[in-house]
């Protein structure tokens, strides 16, 4: 009997970002989270069919038919990371719900390099795991303790805060279903997750993130307004990672990472602009 060649499916798949002289610097920083995204997607989609159609919803998120998913979050979220800590990127967490199949995978696998705006010369890439989110937790340190941020504890957690800036979907308006609480609860439900206990806006850590580039370039339509958050979240019972919201979401903008405990609030209204 034939062997088969298929894959086994997965949800999850880490990539480590490297320079060819191994200087880190050449490294593209952390505001440079979303056009990261983007350029690695894009050359991830051009693998697929050697610049031909292909039908790989997980990754394009459309249909044969060129359609939208009917469920927008289950397809991969491209999320740049980074899990040093010294404000470069130097991962790529591909997380997808709907699982990743063979033709995604082999896509993924294949590619050896991206590039970045500005940087010296292009970026090597290269698969470090992959399988399940629980998989991510294995990983030797420090990736492990990083990515347990990310994930929250296996448990979940309650407590969660902005890692990129949240971009709202929609304009802002001080009544109604666009407030910003308004349209975090949307997007919360719109993932199937439960509504936050509250919602707070951290004045500092809105300024920390505002150098954040947030508007899309390859594909897309450019948010509402171009405004990002630095938010604060609580749940009534633990919520699990990876938790992205928002504007650009599958391109990283909108990540949250989980708080052991309760952090301190610095509380701004929905009314009060962040800054640019």
């Amino acid at each position: 009997m034939q062997r088969s060649n298929s894959v086994h499916t997965v949800t999850t798949m880490l990539l480590a970002i490297t320079s060819p002289t191994g200087n880190r610097s050449a490294l593209p920083p952390v505001t440079r989270t979303l056009p990261q995204a983007e350029l690695f997607h894009r050359a991830i989609i051009g693998r697929l069919g050697n610049g031909q159609r292909v039908n790989c919803p997980e990754l394009t998120g459309k249909d044969e038919f060129d359609r939208p998913l009917h469920d927008h979050h289950d397809h991969a979220h491209t999320i740049p990371v980074d899990l040093d800590g010294d404000g470069r990127l130097d991962h790529i967490l591909i997380y997808a719900a709907m699982g990743l199949r063979d033709v995604a995978q082999r896509a993924i696998r294949t590619l050896r390099r991206t590039w970045t705006k500005g940087g010296a010369g292009d970026l090597q890439v290269a698969v470090v795991g992959s399988g399940d989110l629980e998989m991510l937790r294995r990983l030797p340190p420090p990736l492990c303790r990083q990515l347990e941020e990310i994930l929250g504890p296996p448990e979940g957690a309650e407590f969660w805060q902005s890692v990129t800036p949240l971009v709202l979907p929609r304009f802002l308006k001080s009544k109604g279903k666009d407030t910003l609480e308004g349209q975090v609860q949307a997007e919360l439900a719109s993932r199937g997750l439960p509504a936050a206990e509250w919602i707070e806006v951290d004045r500092q850590l809105t300024i920390d993130l505002r150098h954040f580039v947030r508007r899309r370039v390859h594909g897309g339509v450019p948010p509402k307004q171009d405004a990002g958050y630095g938010l604060r979240l609580r749940f009534a019972k633990p919520v699990r990672g990876p938790l992205l919201l928002g504007y650009a979401s599958h391109y990283g903008l909108g990540l949250f990472r989980a708080c052991v405990a309760a952090p301190h609030i610095i509380i701004q209204t929905d009314r009060d602009a962040p800054p640019s």
